[in-house]
């Protein structure tokens, strides 16, 4: 195959004649990029002649299916540290295997500098890196009609298997054979740089430096750039004769221009341009204010304004009355004419009967140390926190956190209100002094937060001596699962959990060390 390819150079070495179609660094893609694709298989189309001012025309080429191609920024990748030096990264998927290109650009070149593969390699799910030496040049600002080029890189994948690694040859050759302009079925480009080209892809496992596995890939195709493109605008693959296969092109919706604005009264559900033609009627109105009422009571929604009135519930009348069971949004379309109109909108606010309650983490807690109190109110708006310790011992917080300066029996109240209800709880914690502390595992400092929460809490404090802990969650059915577990010594504790797998609920989560455990109450919400 690798003579078949020098062949094929030699061929067309004789007498470049160069013109004035070159590629430059508006043809190199750059990170962010997206481009529209489509396929087409082999069919009679011809893919044009070397030479000068050619047409070529892929006009009538039918698509199977289309893509999307991505650049991203290297930085936006995990493994943009095991590539120093690339800025660009794109991605591809196939056959069990995601290969991560890397690449750099500068003013005159366009360079895969590395590769990141991510698939199983024998041991499960694995990923590993390798970079190009020397970097592997797929566009320059030399290439230009005529131009012939022959490149040489190669990549080494460190332990690609458990004892092995993968030495990874790329052999191509390009041959810039003609210009003029194309036609695909939904774009024309003027001035386009046809390159010939083939490459061979060489795969060599080495073991201890023996080789144990070769394999190759031959490819053979034609590009074709166009002007300021970052992309071919068509890659013909072909045979090792150059004979068609498939074709990928690029394309670029075609431009309808029009009034995209779906207010405007001339709007175009068709149109991908907006062009300035967009015209708007006006309705001058005014309507009732977003408003709170208690739950039972009665409340006009009154619109002014225009000539005619449609509300949600389909009543033309301008006044609508509502006895709301909940808080709701009520909308009304308002006109002055068969084809101009405005939506008007108004929130009332349904004030429910308040239901109050909260909890502790624990019951008995010491001087100094870190309350958390957690609000199980509902239909609340306000809250009034009495901790039984003045002149401070309050908050109006939803969900307050209190720190105790004295011992004793604390009588907690909680009043839960909105502007029509309001409802009280109370309970009781007891407050000890410091010199009461135990001298265990688990400092008495511990907190979780958030609480309630959602996706993950934080369990924070000071755990003594060495050992393994386990953080469980256990339901209200007593069911237990593991969430966390990891060894320490004399080590300050901040634990990140998760709980996506749990359901919503209330649990124990428990902080589980060999010599002792402690356990909070948790709630976790959608």
């Amino acid at each position: 195959m690798y003579r078949k390819l020098i062949l094929f150079l030699i061929v067309y070495a004789v007498n470049p004649s160069f013109g004035q179609i070159i590629i430059n660094s508006n043809n190199f893609p750059v990170g962010g990029l997206k481009i529209n694709r489509g396929y087409s298989l082999a069919t009679s189309t011809a893919l044009g002649s070397p030479g000068s001012n050619q047409f070529y025309d892929f006009s009538s080429i039918i698509p199977v299916f289309h893509d999307t191609i991505k650049y991203y920024q290297a930085s936006q990748t995990p493994w943009a540290a095991f590539h120093p030096g690339a800025t660009i990264a794109s991605a591809i998927s196939g056959n069990g295997l995601t290969t991560v290109d890397y690449f750099s650009a500068s003013s005159t070149a366009f360079r895969r500098t590395g590769q990141t593969l991510i698939g199983n390699f024998g041991g499960g799910l694995d990923t590993v890196h390798a970079n190009y030496i020397p970097d592997d040049t797929l566009l320059s600002s030399n290439y230009t009609y005529g131009n012939i080029e022959n490149t040489r890189a190669k990549a080494t994948y460190i332990n690609f298997l458990s004892t092995a690694n993968l030495e990874r040859t790329i052999i191509r050759s390009s041959f810039f054979d003609g210009w003029g302009s194309l036609q695909t079925p939904l774009n024309y480009y003027g001035d386009v740089l046809r390159m010939k080209g083939g490459e061979i892809n060489y795969d060599t496992a080495f073991y201890f430096g023996t080789p144990i596995y070769t394999a190759a890939d031959t490819q053979y195709y034609y590009k074709y750039y166009a002007k300021d493109i970052r992309h071919p605008v068509v890659v013909a693959h072909t045979d090792k004769n150059f004979n068609l296969q498939y074709l990928e092109y690029i394309f670029s919706p075609p431009v309808i221009a029009g009034c995209m604005d779906t207010m405007a009264q001339n709007y175009n559900p068709l149109a991908n341009t907006p062009d300035g033609s967009c015209v708007y009627c006006n309705v001058a109105f005014t309507i009732t204010s977003d408003t709170t009422i208690c739950k039972g009571n009665t409340i006009n929604l009154t619109v002014t304004g225009g000539n005619s009135y449609m509300w949600q519930d389909g009543s033309t009348s301008s006044t609508l009355s509502i006895t709301p069971e909940h808080s709701s949004n009520y909308s009304v379309y308002v006109s002055n004419s068969s084809d101009c109109h405005a939506l008007a909108n108004v929130y009332v606010t349904v004030d429910e009967p308040v239901d109050a309650a909260f909890w502790t983490s624990h019951d008995t807690y010491y001087e100094g140390e870190v309350v958390q109190f957690v609000n199980l109110s509902t239909q609340a708006s306000q809250y009034l926190w009495d901790f039984d310790e003045p002149p401070s011992g309050s908050s109006t917080l939803e969900y307050p956190l209190y720190t105790y300066v004295s011992s004793g029996l604390k009588n907690i109240v909680l009043i839960a209100s909105n502007s029509c209800y309001a409802d009280t709880s109370s309970a009781q914690i007891t407050i000890l002094e410091p010199s009461s502390l135990p001298n265990s595992a688990i400092d008495g400092s511990f907190s979780i937060f958030p609480n309630p929460g959602k996706e993950y809490f934080s369990i924070s404090g000071k755990l003594n001596g060495c050992g393994i802990y386990e953080i469980i969650a256990i339901d209200l059915l007593g069911r237990t699962s593991v969430l966390a577990s990891s060894a320490y010594h004399d080590s300050r504790l901040n634990s990140l959990v998760t709980t996506e797998k749990l359901p919503d609920g209330i649990y124990l989560i428990e902080l589980r060390t060999a010599e002792q455990n402690i356990r909070f109450k948790w709630l976790k919400t959608k």
